[in-house]
Parts: C-alpha cells; structure tokens; sequence
C-alpha cells in the first residue's frame, strides 16, 4: 500500500524545528485477515522518507535534510458496513538520533521522533466487479475478436504519470561541506513513455523521458543536480494473479547532466558543468490489468540507476537513485478504437 498522510501533528508543540514522515509505502500481514463482526490485527513494514529542519536562528537558510527509513507498525482493524474498513495503528522508526548542523561550525545531536499513532478510515472500491457478468463477457469476447482480426494483439501505448526519485547514497562532492546535507534527497518529477507491446511473449519495449531537479542546500550554499534521462528500456511480465501482472527488465540510455555549485556567502559559484552521458539501470513494477483486451491500464514503475560517472577534483558529483513512479495511466489507442466498434455492434 501507499499512504499519503493528510494531517501531520506533534503531540508536543515545538516551534524550533519541523518535522515530516512523508508519503509512506508498506505492506502488511494480516493473520486473520478481516471482519465485521470482531476487531483483528494487523503487522508490518514501512518505507518512509522523512524531512526535518531546525531553526536555530543563528544563521538563514538551515538545511532540510531527507532522510530515507525503514519502521514497523501494528495495529488493530474491523470491517464497517459493506466497504469500510477503519484501522488504529502504531508505528515505529529506529535509528532516530542524528547530527544536525546549526550553522556552518556548530552542530547539534537531534532525537527524532520515533513513535507515533495513526488512524484511517478506508473506503474500498472495486471497479471490475461487473466484469464476470454474462453481458461483460460477451463485451470482452467482441472485443478479443475485432483485436485479432485488426492485428493489435501487439500496440503500441503512451503513458504519462507522476513520478519520484531519491539519492541511494551521499554524493562524494558534497562531503567536503560538512553542514550540507550529503544526500540528494527527493525530488518530483514526470515520467512519460512510449512504448510497445507484445502479446505473445508478453514483454514490453518503452522509450521513456524523465526529467529529474534535485537540490542540496544549507547557509548559503547551494548544490543544483538537473537531469534530463532520457531511456529505451525491455522488459517481461512474469505471471498474471487475478490481473496483477508484474515485471522486471533492462534500460540504457543518456542523461543529460547540469551540476552547479554556488556559495552565496563568498559571492561564488564553485563548480559548473554540463555535459551529456551514458546511463543504465534496471526497471520492475507491475501493471493492474484485469483482462487481456484492456484499451488502459495503471502501471507502477520502479528503477534503480547507478550513479553517472561524472567527477569534480576526483570526486563524484552524482548518487545512485531510485525512482518510483506509483501510477502511470497508460494507454492503448488501437485497442480503444477496438472498443468503440464492439460497443457499436
């Protein structure tokens, strides 16, 4: 699951620093799954990537740092009416103590919060329950029959969807400030495709476009990562449950990188490079796609690039990253024009 926090509240009120778990993605075990009739347990683990910035009023511009954290949670759930649930939990984050810098000299051992309480109410949604019907069937089988008859089996799709990425490790450059924040933190950004696929051994080539701004920054020194990827990836979908399709593959392509560095207290800019290079990763996700004819789908994305081989004084100035693209809509214009012509007969 994914959990997009809508209220976040201290229990103690502090004006001297903020702080922010973010948006949390998990998975959880449930024993006895869930009833209606009697409240029952839940158990799990949580990705979060947590901000937090301290005002120390001694300098402007402190650091917000970004911080990515594995916790665990538990809780209790029940079944209300016919699609609500409601759950009360507590989650815990470990290794919470770090060192903060007030100020380019001084720094200061912070304790972050580590536990806390939430509750949800959810309201469950199943939009392909009318498909088993007789009526659907009969759809789904025109449908089938018009696709194999026009060759669009195998189409092509263009999706576009909401992306993040997020630095895997301190970017070497960026350790000569101590004060700095050494990772790249998280940015958002737009993931948008081409692509083509095809049926029969059920794989996917894309051509994909992201263009990725990460920003390092504290007491007036400022490190600007603009990346523009831009890749052709391949990869296979490894099996289908109940329209669950997941999938691993290959990508390699170019990255156009721009990296300054300024310092705004020295009136300086520090470093400045533009160039172009070769990148490569590995994708995995998996797609909802509930029958064999859909002229749509949602995808969620997944890829890990290693770091771009750019130096600065033997340095490196990039980080491996991560990029998580929840949903992606992508869409089959064939196969729409396939619907159409069935829903006409």
């Amino acid at each position: 699951y994914v959990s997009f926090p809508l209220i976040n509240s201290p229990l103690e009120n502090s004006e001297s620093w903020d702080y922010s778990e973010g948006i949390i993605t998990g998975a959880r075990y449930l024993p006895w799954g869930v009833s209606s009739k009697k409240v029952l347990p839940y158990f799990g683990l949580q990705w979060l990537v947590t901000n937090y910035r301290y005002h120390s009023g001694i300098e402007e511009g402190s650091p917000l740092n970004i911080r990515s954290n594995l916790g665990f949670e538990g809780g209790m759930s029940m079944v209300l009416g016919r699609s609500w649930t409601i759950e009360l939990g507590v989650h815990y984050l470990p290794w919470q103590k770090i060192n903060y810098y007030l100020s380019r000299q001084d720094v200061a051992n912070i304790q972050l919060n580590d536990l806390g309480v939430d509750i949800s109410l959810k309201k469950h949604f199943d939009f392909t329950a009318g498909n088993i019907s007789p009526g659907s069937q009969k759809f789904f089988d025109k449908t089938r029959s018009i696709i194999k008859q026009e060759g669009n089996l195998n189409a092509f799709s263009i999706a576009a969807g909401p992306s993040s990425s997020m630095g895997l490790a301190n970017v070497p450059y960026a350790e000569n400030f101590s004060y700095l924040p050494p990772g790249i933190g998280l940015a958002i950004n737009a993931d948008i495709a081409l692509g083509y696929y095809m049926a029969k051994p059920d794989m996917s080539l894309r051509l994909s476009y992201r263009p990725v701004n990460f920003r390092q920054k504290a007491y007036e020194l400022e490190l600007k990562h603009r990346q523009h990827h831009i890749s052709a990836e391949i990869f296979k979908f490894l099996f289908d449950y109940h329209g669950f399709v997941p999938f691993m593959g290959i990508s390699g392509g170019i990255v156009n990188y721009d990296f300054t560095a300024t310092d705004r207290q020295l009136d300086q800019q520090l470093v400045y490079k533009h160039l172009w290079a070769g990148s490569y990763g590995f994708v995995f996700g998996w797609d909802i796609r509930p029958t064999d004819v859909e002229w749509f789908i949602l995808r969620t994305n997944l890829r890990y690039i290693p770091a771009v081989n750019i130096l600065h004084n033997s340095k490196r100035i990039s980080a491996p990253q991560l990029e998580f693209n929840f949903i992606q809509l992508v869409i089959y214009p064939a196969r729409f024009k396939a619907h159409k012509k069935a829903a006409a007969l």
